[in-house]
């Protein structure tokens, strides 16, 4: 809830919140002022009304987001949202899960791509060096050996490859 909260206030969609915040809470006021809403217009202006309502709205929304906090628990409760998750998210195909998921993998995709290249690599010339142990392969140990020893590489003529 905290973070839907957070999203709600402070989002891309703010000024659309604010909006709506607005127009709730001039319409309560109109509401509240009830029968005297013909003569208080009349009585301290109707610019000074309007602007009285405009205030209402800005201070509410100035003190809305440390107000909000005390209904956080309540959200969870109402909303379910761990329960809608968990049973939309079963619900729904591979291949619809796998849009949801890969944009949230996405910016790491080729992180992922290069780490597996090399670690195959790596793998693919121990392989080759240790378990395809015969004499064609010992100037291949020989040149490829310095990474399992850390040492610097061994500088060695291109023909012995």
């Amino acid at each position: 809830a905290e973070l839907l909260w957070r999203r709600v206030l402070t989002g891309p969609n703010k000024a659309i919140f604010e909006r709506l915040v607005t127009a709730e809470v001039q319409r309560a006021v109109d509401e509240e002022v009830g029968v005297l809403k013909a003569l208080l217009p009349a009585t301290i202006g109707t610019e000074t009304y309007k602007a009285l309502k405009a205030h209402l709205a800005r201070a509410f929304i100035m003190e809305f987001p440390a107000c909000v906090k005390a209904c956080y628990a309540y959200c969870e409760e109402a909303m379910d949202t761990e329960t809608l998750l968990r049973t939309r998210l079963s619900e729904m195909p591979s291949a619809d899960f796998e849009g949801v998921l890969h944009p949230i993998f996405q910016q790491d995709e080729w992180k992922l791509i290069a780490i597996g290249g090399l670690l195959g690599c790596i793998v693919g010339i121990c392989q080759t060096v240790f378990v395809f142990q015969s004499d064609h392969c010992e100037s291949l140990g020989a040149a490829f050996g310095w990474l399992i020893t850390s040492s610097s590489p061994p500088s060695m003529p291109p023909s012995q490859l």
